[in-house]
């Protein structure tokens, strides 16, 4: 019984944060301003990665932040580099987030809302180690089983796929990497990816220039899962 419980608080959370994330998106038009910038660049966004949702006729795509899912950004390039829906805008080593102008669109109740126009430049991202640990702390809240996140992430894996088995959550899934024979019985892992809609038997592969890390365990009734995530 406890755990049916655990498996619709589950479903739950992620409904809930789906439907935070369709509030921001249905706010949104597109016969808006155009971007007014900067004579000179502004603050660096406290983000890793952005999250598009709408790419808009000119090219520049709406996008929320990795965390900060209630965060609306206006993504541009000046080199006219072509976002698409659902794309994962990740800062490179050596970039980051850098605003450099507002955005003023019209929202579908008739308030006018104004979002920071952000392109990725030269520079550090100010975010440190800590501030990462706490927007995953902040992911992982609601699970059921109990999570504990290194100080600093495992050496490489050697897996480069997994298959999910089951999902717990939106970004969150049990999966399994291949044995020595080449079937998916090898090990079993917790993984992670914060902008990911993983799905039941979903072969999940290892993108270029990425690796699969570990960087905690997760330990349900039962098992203790290594949590696994794809990093540069």
């Amino acid at each position: 019984m406890k755990k049916i419980w655990v498996f619709l608080l589950g479903i739950l959370s992620g409904v809930i944060l789906t439907f935070l994330t369709l509030i921001v998106i249905a706010g949104i038009k597109t016969n808006n301003s155009n971007p007014k910038f900067f004579a000179e660049p502004g603050d660096i966004i406290s983000e890793r990665a952005m999250n598009v949702f709408q790419v808009l006729d000119d090219g520049a795509a709406l996008a929320t932040g990795q965390y900060d899912i209630l965060s609306v950004y206006l993504l541009y390039d000046e080199d006219g580099k072509p976002f698409y829906d659902n794309q994962e805008v990740i800062a490179p080593k050596g970039k980051c987030f850098r605003q450099v102008g507002i955005y003023k669109y019209k929202a579908n109740n008739g308030m006018l809302k104004t979002v920071p126009v952000v392109k990725l430049m030269d520079g550090e991202s100010e975010i440190d180690d800590k501030e990462t640990e706490v927007g995953l702390n902040s992911f992982f809240s609601g699970l059921s089983g109990e999570v504990s996140l290194f100080d600093e992430p495992s050496e490489t894996m050697s897996n480069k796929s997994f298959k999910v088995d089951k999902v717990l959550r939106e970004g969150f899934a049990i999966a399994r990497g291949k044995d020595e024979l080449g079937f998916w019985y090898g090990l079993e892992v917790a993984l992670c990816d914060t902008s990911a809609h993983f799905y039941d038997d979903q072969i999940v592969k290892l993108p270029a220039g990425m690796r699969f890390r570990q960087i905690g365990t997760y330990k349900d009734y039962i098992h203790t899962y290594p949590i696994v995530m794809a990093m540069k």
